[in-house]
């Protein structure tokens, strides 16, 4: 017991060696290391979750937007419902707030998708007041958008899809309006990017052909 008190007494004089402390200087760069990129993962995942839920309100927002003009879409003679893969025009009955007032006012609504940019027109026709609205939606992460047009085989009970909805159709309103997006999700830099596509269906109540109960 007393040998081994000595020799303990002497390593503590003489300290580590030089191997033992090379070691033990690895091993705390190693670990140092590996505690560094661990959280610098974590950090980046939490950062593109953060920024990925960021655009999908965006998104959300949008479709939320937009089904809730066409849902109160009716026939105006002067304006018809009107629209293609890259262009939607019709009327819509739409409540807007200004302070503390309440407006309830028809208005001329057109998105238009031409060189990767979407934009929306808003044309009140019940106020002069109101100014005339035109916006960039979902940009610059909109890479394309088309639009479809979707109405009832009375014959076969099966909802045919169009690419066209033509302003001759006066008086009449498609049963729904099919959107198809592809938004690309880019990183920090806006250097690199993936590409994500969303489908949606949007059931007008009052469409002219069909509904929604038959699918």
């Amino acid at each position: 017991m007393e040998v081994i008190m000595k020799q303990f007494r002497e390593r503590s004089l003489t300290g580590f060696t030089l191997i033992e402390l090379i070691l033990a200087v690895s091993l705390f760069f190693i670990v140092s290391a590996s505690l560094f990129l661990s959280m610098r993962s974590g950090l980046l995942l939490y950062k593109r979750s953060d920024e990925g839920l960021t655009l999908s309100h965006e998104i959300q927002y949008f479709l939320n937007k937009l089904s809730y003009e066409l849902r109160n879409s009716f026939h105006y003679s002067s304006i018809p419902f009107e629209g293609n893969e890259e262009r939607l025009s019709f009327p819509s009955i739409l409540v807007t707030y200004d302070e503390d007032k309440v407006f309830t006012d028809i208005y001329n609504i057109e998105y238009n998708f031409k060189a990767r940019t979407l934009m929306r027109k808003s044309n009140c026709l019940s106020r002069k007041d109101d100014k005339d609205k035109k916006d960039k939606i979902l940009y610059p992460l909109l890479k394309n958008i088309s639009f479809s047009f979707g109405f009832l085989d009375e014959g076969e009970k099966t909802v045919i899809w169009k690419e066209e909805w033509p302003s001759e159709l006066e008086g009449l309103i498609p049963k729904a309006v099919g959107i198809n997006l592809v938004v690309t999700f880019f990183d920090k830099d806006m250097k690199f990017g993936v590409d994500k596509k969303i489908n949606k269906k949007i059931w007008i109540p009052q469409g002219e052909w069909g509904s929604e109960d038959i699918l």
